[in-house]
């Protein structure tokens, strides 16, 4: 029974993990992107 809840943790530190990822990779993403755009203006 011991071994239930530390898989669950585990699952949700990678989801956790994944879901920051993605996060700071669309934000730098979009960064980057509104820097393209005042250069051309």
């Amino acid at each position: 029974m011991i071994s239930i809840p530390e898989n669950n943790f585990y699952h949700y530190s990678i989801f956790y993990c994944t879901k920051v990822t993605l996060y700071q990779v669309r934000r730098t993403y979009n960064n980057n992107n509104k820097q393209h755009i005042s250069e051309r203006h």
